[in-house]
């Protein structure tokens, strides 16, 4: 580290055999972070792991005495967990974004990677309001990108006619 002087460290806290099994070890993070303040202070230090929400990274940051952190996984508990104005994404905020993912999807990789990848994403707009166990398990059955639209642009038309407080 001191002879590279690299711009920033990021350090996961977990070890290569946990893989994504357990927790991420936030004191060991923090011990690397003593190590780069002794030996390269104005590199930046960053931690990994488990990182679910601003607030919560910004309170791991405080509490390890690190620069920043980094969100892998946790996005998808969230994708909405970089966009402030967005605490509470509504339904329609939800399924359009659903939408879009699948756009996405389509557009650059449609015949290049298994429709079924899109499946594990849908859990993640799928969630946290009235049937959307239903709405979920129907996206789960489909087979192309057009039955995901019409699931979804049906639920969305549902969801604005029958709008849930």
């Amino acid at each position: 580290m001191a002879q590279t002087k690299p711009a920033a460290i990021i350090l996961h806290g977990r070890t290569q055999r946990q893989l994504s099994n357990g927790l991420a070890d936030w004191d060991e993070i923090a011990k690397g972070a003593r190590v780069r303040d002794v030996i390269s202070p104005d590199t930046l230090f960053l931690g990994n792991g488990d990182v679910l929400s601003m607030a919560h990274g910004v309170e791991l940051t405080t509490q390890y005495g690190l620069d920043g952190v980094m969100v892998g996984r946790g996005i998808f508990h969230d994708p909405w967990l970089f966009n402030p104005a967005i605490i509470t994404p509504s339904i329609d905020e939800k399924l359009t974004q659903l939408i879009l993912h699948t756009q996405l999807f389509e557009k650059y990789w449609a015949g290049k990677k298994n429709f079924n990848i899109l499946k594990r994403f849908y859990k993640i707009y799928t969630n946290d309001f009235p049937n959307a166990a239903k709405l979920r398990a129907e996206l789960m059955e489909t087979s192309s990108f057009e039955q995901v639209y019409q699931i979804a642009q049906a639920a969305k038309l549902s969801y604005a006619e029958n709008p849930v407080d």
